[in-house]
């Protein structure tokens, strides 16, 4: 039997794309794997993460709002 269907699963990480590898493998269900190159460089994309992880900065509201230039 053969459908037309097509199934797109994303998963979050290797432990979860090895799992679902693992499972298409183990019933014996075809699978193609695309992996898509991302646009931004490796060490962008470090940065990024890195800044992600830190503290955030605390902004008082009254502030921002006077440095913007917003009245109510």
């Amino acid at each position: 039997m053969n459908t037309n269907e097509t199934y797109i699963v994303r998963p979050k990480n290797m432990k979860e794309a090895k799992m679902v590898r693992s499972l298409l493998k183990a019933v014996e269900v075809a699978f193609d794997v695309n992996k898509t190159k991302s646009p931004y460089s490796p060490e962008f994309v470090r940065k990024i993460k890195k800044a992600e992880k830190e503290t955030p900065i605390r902004v008082n509201k009254d502030a921002f709002k006077q440095l913007i230039g917003y009245e109510e």
